[in-house]
C-alpha cells in the first residue's frame, strides 16, 4: 500500500510540474487538462482558475458531447460568504464547434410564468425574461457573455393537442423544448444520467421542492395541455 501511495504522489508531482511547464510555454489547453485531473493537489485548482481567467472558453475548447464543463458562476452552496460557485454544464451536443450546454443541477426555483392561469408562451413568460436578464447578467462575466451565442429557437405547438407554442424567439440562455427532450432524453440511460437533476442547496433554501433524494423537476419551454402551463421533465428524468 505504501508503495502505491508513494508512486501516486510522485505521479501527481510529475503531472503538476509538466502542467506548469506547458502553461509557461503557452500551451494552456494541455496545461488546463492536467491541472483539472489533479483536483485538490497543491494549488492545481487555483492554477486552473488562473488559466480560465486568461481564456474563459478554455474548459469548453476540447469538450465533446457527453463531457461536463464549467462556465460562469452562481450561488449554489447557500453560503454567500464564500462567493458564487462555478456552474457545471453537461455538453448535450457539439455542432460546428459550438456546444449546447445544460446545467448539471437545478440552480433556482422559478415559476414558468409569474401570473397564474394566464395564457402564455415561451416568448412572453417571466422565466424567459429572468434567464435572459438577471441570470445571464449575474452568472457570467462580460467576457463570458460575449462568448455565449445567440440562437433562433423554434417554439412548436404541443405535439398532441396543439396548444400554441408562440413565435420563434432569439435567445442566449433558454430551456429545452419538447422535441429537444425527445432527442436528448430518448432512453433510460439518458433519462437517468441527464434527465434526473439534483437541486442546489441555494435553490432548495429558496423554495425549490425536491424528493427525498434531492431530485427536482425542471421546465421545458414548450406548451402544456393548456395555454397557461408548460411541459417539464420529472424527477425520474422523463
Amino acid at each position: 500500500v505504501m508503495g502505491v501511495l508513494i508512486r501516486s504522489v510522485a505521479q501527481k508531482r510529475a503531472m503538476y510540474e509538466q502542467a506548469m511547464r506547458l502553461a509557461d510555454a503557452g500551451d494552456t489547453g494541455s496545461a488546463y487538462a492536467l491541472f483539472a485531473q489533479l483536483g485538490n493537489y497543491r494549488d492545481a485548482a487555483s492554477q486552473t482558475e488562473r488559466l480560465i481567467e486568461q481564456d474563459v472558453l478554455l474548459p469548453c475548447r476540447a469538450a465533446e458531447k457527453g463531457d461536463t464543463v464549467t462556465f460562469g458562476r452562481y450561488e449554489q452552496d447557500n453560503n454567500p460568504g464564500n462567493g458564487p460557485e462555478p456552474i457545471d454544464w453537461i455538453v448535450l451536443d457539439k455542432v460546428d464547434g459550438k456546444l449546447l450546454l445544460l446545467s448539471s443541477a437545478c440552480l433556482a426555483g422559478k415559476p414558468y410564468n409569474a401570473e397564474s392561469f394566464a395564457p402564455v408562451t415561451w416568448e412572453t413568460c417571466s422565466l424567459r425574461a429572468w434567464l435572459g436578464g438577471e441570470f445571464f447578467d449575474s452568472a457570467f462575466s462580460e467576457r463570458e457573455r460575449e462568448a455565449v451565442a445567440s440562437v433562433i429557437n423554434r417554439n412548436d405547438d404541443h405535439s398532441t393537442v396543439g396548444t400554441p407554442g408562440g413565435k420563434d424567439t432569439e435567445d442566449r440562455v433558454f430551456l429545452l423544448s419538447e422535441s429537444d427532450a425527445v432527442i436528448y432524453l430518448n432512453n433510460d440511460y439518458d433519462q437517468d444520467t441527464i434527465g434526473r437533476a439534483m437541486a442546489s442547496d441555494y435553490a432548495v433554501a429558496n423554495g425549490l421542492q425536491t424528493d427525498e433524494d434531492g431530485l427536482c423537476s425542471w421546465w421545458l419551454r414548450s406548451p402544456g395541455m393548456y395555454e397557461y402551463i408548460a411541459q417539464f421533465v420529472d424527477q425520474q428524468g422523463k
